[in-house]
């Protein structure tokens, strides 16, 4: 900014004007203003560090619903209550207990059929009922019998007809029953609506089926995990029937993994790995079942989707664990425990 003075002798200027004998001093001045405005703003933030390496759990299926506005006097996309786990429909259904619903219970024996012939053009609609959507990174189709030619596709939308994707993704079926997908990178954005399309055209079942689909934000290890000798086995459950001849006919019904997961020495507090499987002990117990995958490997190529499914287990806890802890004074306290899941429970 300048600034002009100029001062004025005796009567250099009119008679008793306004401060006729004080000097002048004349200027230019600029100046900014910044105006604020305070008020409240409703957001919600994920802190986490994210990896597709170590073992991540599922325990909050986001694609079930939103069981918090239960109760609320509105409906979801599909004209059902919100809240009630009735965010799922299909375009084709077989008569009898077949309802598309069926993929949102724990009991992956009572599956959602396809028409009789239906196998191509299906397609699955989910409402999580979430205004914000759901950042998904972990996926899982649980008892399928969908074969290695199938095509799987799922989409996300914020908007019920899908006129709009935002996101489309593409399975790769194994010879599995599960299939499983996790997000190679943390979600930036969430979907509300999610679609998966299935064309299985040689399937010989001539229908298709998914006993469950579950789906969310899984919790990860981070920097500690589980020990490389992990134990696993596949129990056979059969119907038997003694015969005359010292021997039995057996019918066998469904194959269930058991793994055991050995920890060793976690951190209490420092990195927080204990405290979340501590969270999930005391909330799913041994009574609900969690999505366990030990060896995610997210890239999505053949071999890798192979080793994400061969330890994978839906499934209860056997028993909440007894832990070991090694004090060594205050902040310093290490756990170990064994983790035992049984997918027949």
């Amino acid at each position: 900014m300048t600034v002009t003075t100029t001062e004025y002798g005796y009567l250099e200027r009119d008679y008793l004007v306004p401060d006729y004998l004080i000097p002048q001093a004349r200027g230019a001045m600029g100046m900014q203003s910044l105006f604020q405005r305070v008020q409240a703003l409703p957001m919600q933030v994920l802190f986490t560090v994210y990896n597709t390496t170590n073992l991540r759990i599922l325990c909050d299926f986001q694609s079930r619903g939103n069981s918090a506005r239960r109760g609320e006097p509105t409906n979801n996309a599909w004209g059902f209550p919100i809240g009630t786990g009735q965010n799922i429909r299909a375009n084709s259904t077989e008569p009898g207990d077949f309802s598309s619903l069926n993929m949102n219970t724990d009991v992956v024996e009572q599956v959602w059929r396809s028409r009789d012939g239906v196998r191509t053009g299906l397609r699955i609609d989910i409402d999580t009922e979430r205004e914000q959507g759901v950042f998904m990174d972990t996926f899982s189709l649980q008892n399928t019998n969908l074969t290695r030619s199938a095509i799987v596709r799922l989409i996300g939308s914020n908007v019920s007809d899908f006129s709009v994707v935002e996101k489309d993704i593409t399975m790769v079926v194994v010879d599995d029953p599960n299939i499983y997908w996790v997000a190679p990178d943390l979600p930036a954005t969430g979907q509300r609506y999610w679609r998966l399309f299935i064309d299985d055209l040689t399937n010989p079942d001539g229908y298709v089926s998914i006993g469950a689909l579950v789906f969310g934000v899984s919790i990860i290890m981070q920097g500690e995990c589980f020990v490389d000798q992990i134990g696993f086995e596949e129990k056979d459950f059969a119907d038997t029937v003694e015969t005359e001849g010292f021997t039995n006919v057996a019918n066998s019904r469904a194959l269930k993994k058991n793994l055991n997961l050995e920890f060793r020495s976690l951190a209490e507090t420092e990195l927080e790995n204990f405290q979340k499987l501590k969270s999930i002990f005391r909330t799913a117990r041994t009574t609900l079942k969690c999505l366990w995958i030990p060896t995610p490997n997210a890239i999505q190529d053949v071999p890798n989707i192979v080793d994400m499914a061969k330890f994978a287990v839906f499934s209860k806890l056997v028993k909440i664990p007894s832990e070991t802890h090694n004090s060594k004074g205050a902040g310093a306290n290490y756990v170990s425990f064994n983790v035992e899941l049984d997918e027949s429970r």
